[in-house]
C-alpha cells in the first residue's frame, strides 16, 4: 500500500486537514475529554490539567520581524575567522556585510573577521587552516563549505571539538547564494552564533526544556550512550548536561531518574523555585518505542517530579520527532524503500524522513524567500524530482507509520 502513489495521494485528501477544521476537531476532542469522567480521572493520575481553549497565535515571519528586536543578552563577535574556498570569495564578503547589518540591530557588535581564502575545498586544506589559526582567544571559527559532504563536515568539527576547542559555525555556499535570501540567512546565523557564544535570545519563564538523545554504535551493540540536557534558567540559555551509558533498560531508567533529580535541584538552586512546566524532547522515537517511552520513561520522570517537593505540580509534556541526522541527501532513512531523507534548506545533513512519491512537482509550491511553508502539514525541503529547489512538501500525520526508522 505504501508503495502505491495513487492510493497514498488519495489518502492524503483525508489526512491533510485544513487549519480551521483541525482547530474545530481539537476543540471537540478537548471538550470530550473534559466531559468524560474516565478522561478526567486519567489526567488526574498524571496531575495534568488542560485549559478549556486552545492557545491562539498570530502569524509572523520570525526572520523579518525579529531583525528589529534586541537580544535579552548579546555577546559581541570581536575576534573571529572566516574560512572559505577561492570560488566563494564574493559570497563570503557579502555574508560578512549582511551579518554585520542584522547583528547591529540585535545589539550584537560584529567586527570584521580575518578572511582566510583557500585554493581548494579539500578537507585537509580546511583542517590545516584551522590548526594554523585557531586559538583559545578566538570567539568563533566560521567555515563556508561548497557542499554537504559528511566526511569533511565531521573532520572539521572533530578538530574544533577536540584539538582546537573553539565555537564554530558551518555554512553551505549554496545557502548564501539564494537570490534575496541572504539577509534572512544572516539573521538565523546571527541568532545561532549569539547562542553559541553564551548570549540569551528568548525568554520562557518557569519552563524547563529537556532534550534526550541516544547514540548507537553500529560496531558495538552491547551499550548505548544517552545524552541528557535540561535548561536551568528562565531564559532557557543555561543547561545542566549529563551523559549516561546504557547497557539495559534498568540502567536507562535509573540514570534518567538521577539526571532528572539533579536537574530539578540545579534549577531550584538557580531560580529559587521549581519549573511550572517541563517539556521533554526525545528525538528519533518510532511508534513501537513510543509505547515504552509512555509506559516507562515518562512515569519515571514524573515520579521524580512528585518526590522533589511536597505538593509540587508540574505539567510534563513529551515531544517526538521524525528527523534524519547525518544521512546524505535523498539517501534511505527508513525500512520502507520509498522513504528518503529530504534535506531542510540551510542545514547540513539534517532533513525529514518522508515518502518520496506523495506528490508531483507540478502540484507543489515553492517555499517563500524565508524557506517557510504556509500550508498545513507541509515542510520546506529539497526534493530529488524537483531539480533540488526547495518546495513545500506534505508531511502527513501518519508519517511514522509510513516511514518507520531504520533499526
Amino acid at each position: 500500500m505504501k508503495q502505491d502513489f495513487s492510493l497514498m495521494k488519495e489518502m492524503s485528501i483525508y489526512t491533510h486537514v485544513g487549519p480551521n477544521e483541525r482547530f474545530q476537531q481539537l476543540n471537540e476532542f478537548l471538550n470530550d475529554i473534559q466531559k468524560r469522567e474516565e478522561g478526567r480521572n486519567e489526567l488526574s493520575k498524571w496531575q495534568i490539567n488542560l485549559d478549556n481553549e486552545l492557545v491562539q497565535l498570530t502569524e509572523a515571519d520570525r526572520s523579518r520581524d525579529g531583525r528589529s528586536l534586541a537580544y535579552l543578552s548579546a555577546k559581541n563577535l570581536d575576534k573571529w575567522i572566516l574560512i572559505y574556498s577561492q570560488r566563494d570569495s564574493q559570497i563570503a564578503h557579502s555574508f560578512v556585510d549582511s551579518l554585520y547589518k542584522v547583528c547591529t540591530a540585535f545589539g550584537m557588535r560584529v567586527d570584521f573577521p580575518e578572511m582566510i581564502e583557500l585554493p581548494d575545498d579539500r578537507s585537509e586544506t580546511f583542517i590545516r587552516a584551522i590548526e594554523n589559526k585557531a586559538n583559545p582567544q578566538l570567539d568563533l571559527v566560521c567555515c563556508i563549505l561548497t557542499n554537504n559532504r559528511k566526511d569533511r563536515y565531521d573532520a572539521i568539527k572533530k578538530v574544533l571539538y577536540v584539538d582546537c576547542p573553539v565555537p564554530s559555525q558551518m555554512l553551505l555556499s549554496k545557502t548564501l547564494q539564494k537570490p534575496g535570501q541572504l539577509m534572512s540567512v544572516a539573521t538565523k546565523v546571527g541568532i545561532e552564533i549569539n547562542a553559541k557564544l553564551g548570549g540569551e535570545i528568548w525568554a520562557s519563564k518557569t519552563l524547563m526544556l529537556i532534550c534526550i538523545d541516544i547514540y548507537r554504535d553500529s560496531q558495538s551493540r552491547s551499550s548505548q550512550i544517552v545524552g541528557f540536557a535540561a535548561s536551568i534558567n528562565p531564559t532557557c540559555t543555561r543547561y545542566y548536561p549529563r551523559v549516561i551509558e546504557q547497557r539495559s533498560t534498568k540502567d536507562f531508567i535509573s540514570g534518567l531518574k538521577s539526571c532528572m533529580q539533579n536537574a530539578l535541584q540545579k534549577y531550584h538552586h538557580v531560580n529559587g523555585v521549581l519549573p511550572a512546566k517541563i517539556i521533554v524532547y526525545r528525538d528519533g522515537v518510532n511508534d513501537l518505542q513510543l509505547l515504552d517511552v509512555t509506559e516507562n520513561k515518562l512515569p519515571a520522570l514524573n515520579e521524580i517530579c512528585m518526590k522533589t517537593q511536597e505538593g509540587y505540580d508540574v505539567l510534563l509534556v513529551q515531544v517526538k520527532s521524525q528527523i534524519c541526522h547525518g544521512i546524505s541527501q535523498y539517501d534511505k532513512c527508513s525500512s520502507n524503500a520509498g522513504c528518503v531523507c529530504l534535506h531542510i534548506p540551510g542545514t547540513i545533513n539534517v532533513g525529514i524522513c518522508n515518502y518520496e512519491f506523495l506528490a508531483d512537482c507540478s502540484e507543489l509550491v515553492k517555499c517563500d524567500h524565508n524557506n517557510i511553508c504556509y500550508e498545513p502539514d507541509h515542510r520546506c525541503v529539497h526534493h530529488p524530482r524537483c531539480q533540488s529547489a526547495p518546495v513545500c512538501y506534505p508531511v502527513p500525520t501518519y508519517n511514522r507509520q509510513l516511514c518507520p526508522p531504520l533499526a
